[in-house]
């Protein structure tokens, strides 16, 4: 009688997978603790960022447009045959007008896009505002006629009428341990909107 048994081996399903070991989170990533033994949780990078650029772009959009707005409008009535007398009060009256448009523009959108917000997701707020606002822009320093120059300047208000969207959405992004962390980047970054701008208001 043969005594000889061959050995039994026992197939698994799932295939041998060595264990890989993990590699430290980089520091911004890592959770802070804070005085009271508390873990913060870190920023997210991307969606702060973009909050960060639409603050900083709303407070460039509304006052970018400062040194060289007198002198476009001023080009446009001397281009249409406009006369000299008067034209200083006049140039005044439409600089005004294109200014203060930017402003009633965002006053007007600002529930409108809460709106779309709660009805098409935040995302497509902030991404259209974004685009918008680039392209405005644009448009607005190629501009060769005062009619078009107002409509250019209430589209600019019409896409920064998101900003209050955007404030909104920190408390999306964040949690309670870094939301205040939050808010004070996204103050900071419009205040810094208005440093940089500053240069063109006082030229």
């Amino acid at each position: 009688m043969n005594t000889f048994e061959e050995p039994a081996f026992s197939y698994s399903s799932k295939p041998y997978r060595p264990s890989i070991p993990k590699l430290p989170l980089p520091r911004y990533r890592q959770s802070k603790v804070s005085k009271d033994g508390e873990s913060i949780t870190p920023l997210p990078v991307v969606p702060m960022t973009v909050l960060c650029i639409i603050m900083i772009g709303e407070f460039l959009s509304a006052s970018v447009a400062g040194p060289f707005l007198f002198f476009m409008i001023e080009g446009f009535f001397r281009e249409s045959g406009e006369a000299e007398e008067g034209l200083e009060s006049k140039v005044g009256l439409w600089a005004g007008i294109v200014a203060s448009t930017f402003f009633l523009s965002q006053l007007l959108t600002s529930l409108l896009w809460a709106s779309i917000g709660r009805k098409h997701g935040r995302r497509v707020v902030l991404m259209s505002s974004l685009a918008g606002n680039t392209i405005s822009l644009l448009l607005f320093g190629t501009s060769a006629f005062a009619f078009p120059l107002l409509l250019i300047r209430f589209a600019q208000g019409l896409f920064n009428g998101a900003v209050g969207v955007a404030r909104g959405v920190v408390k999306d992004v964040t949690d309670t341990t870094n939301e205040q962390r939050a808010y004070a980047l996204v103050g900071f970054c419009w205040g810094m909107g208005g440093i940089v701008s500053l240069p063109s208001v006082l030229t």
